[in-house]
């Protein structure tokens, strides 16, 4: 019998960047492209939540970089991306073909997408939600709340997740800005509330019942 280890990507680092507006990215394909030898050309592209994503790999990988990826850690050389929130099968553009590809069920690719998709341009104006934070979409979608992060994060700066959520609930609670940096001040000098002790009820007498459908007892807090 042959033993079979299945290896799994723990962590992704990329080295470099760099984000295009959509028809600026298909247009720099074509035009790398027509500048090679002519005939049909073709290009394909990874797509997963709403970024296109062309992905280039270390063609000499260094002995450190093989060595990461046999303990799960791979490298990227560079992702150039754009938003494209449709997806699309196939684009043509003059004499290049483009094809896309749907990796959205695929978590590598998923979650790449979504850490490009945070640190976009396109995501100019929602900068200080948690990373943790970067797949949802409620409080980007109120400005208002946006724009009280921005007040306390230059006023106090944001530590974590957890006064993230502290400011979050200030904001539900209508709090007025000011009000919720102070007690954020005030909770980073004291602690946060510690837990309340778990109630717990007397000891009290317990009858058995018989349960004639069964023929077990139950046991019920009289």
């Amino acid at each position: 019998m042959v033993e079979v280890k299945l290896g799994f990507v723990e962590e992704l680092r990329v080295h470099d960047t760099l984000e295009y507006e959509f028809e600026d990215l298909m247009q720099e394909f074509v035009d790398d492209e027509e500048a090679g030898d002519g005939g049909m050309k073709q290009r394909t592209l990874q797509w997963a939540q709403g970024v296109v994503m062309w992905i280039e790999n270390y063609h000499n990988p260094t002995s450190a970089i093989m060595t990461d990826e046999s303990n799960g850690i791979l490298h990227y050389r560079k992702v150039t991306y754009a938003v494209k929130e449709k997806f699309e099968k196939r684009l043509v553009r003059g004499n290049v073909t483009i094809n896309i590809l749907d990796q959205d069920e695929i978590p590598l690719y998923r979650d790449l997408a979504k850490k490009l998709k945070w640190y976009s341009q396109w995501q100019k104006g929602f900068p200080h939600l948690p990373e943790s934070y970067e797949g949802s979409n409620m409080e980007a979608a109120d400005p208002v709340f946006i724009q009280n992060l921005e007040v306390i994060k230059k006023e106090i700066g944001i530590k974590n997740n957890e006064e993230y959520e502290f400011i979050k609930a200030g904001y539900n609670l209508k709090l007025p800005v000011p009000v919720t940096a102070d007690l954020l001040k005030q909770r980073r000098i004291n602690g946060p509330a510690a837990e309340s002790e778990p109630v717990t009820e007397p000891e009290t007498k317990k009858s058995s019942v018989r349960n004639s459908g069964s023929g077990t007892d139950e046991k019920l807090s009289s």
